[in-house]
């Protein structure tokens, strides 16, 4: 792109990634927390390669799914702890959405089950929200 339009990226101001949790940057990925923090901060080395590091950032996809072997009471404990110590601490990130919020076909990456039921991952959440943003929650 950038030889085609040399200042492609000074035109932005705002970049969507897909910072998976990962050991390694393209490998490794749904990894417990512990280790998944190169894939979670993998948009920095996004903003870096492009030269615009102040970037505002929106992370259009992310998550943990249970084929990587976590159960659902870790996944809901790993997306809590990478929005407490990752997401929530760096200002240049506006919003962060799950891969999936829910899928009668494929349900692996879901916060809800088919019925609209809630896996612990939407109640821990919803609980870090209410907890950290005053007003939002009745």
């Amino acid at each position: 792109m950038a030889t085609a339009v040399p200042d492609i990226f000074d035109r932005l101001d705002g970049f969507a990634t897909h910072s998976y949790p990962a050991e390694g940057e393209g490998w490794g990925f749904f990894v417990p927390y512990d280790r998944s923090r190169p894939g979670l901060v993998y948009f920095e080395t996004e903003l870096t390669t492009i030269g615009r590091p102040d970037l505002p950032v929106l992370i259009t996809e992310t998550g943990w799914t249970t084929d990587g072997g976590g159960s659902r009471e870790e996944i809901a404990a790993w997306t809590v702890s990478a929005y407490e110590n990752v997401w929530l601490t760096d200002a240049r990130i506006l919003g962060v959405m799950p891969f999936m919020l829910r899928d009668s076909s494929w349900e692996n990456f879901a916060w809800t089950r088919p019925d609209g039921s809630h896996y612990p991952v939407y109640d821990s959440v919803r609980e870090l929200r209410c907890r950290t943003i005053p007003g939002r929650c009745p």
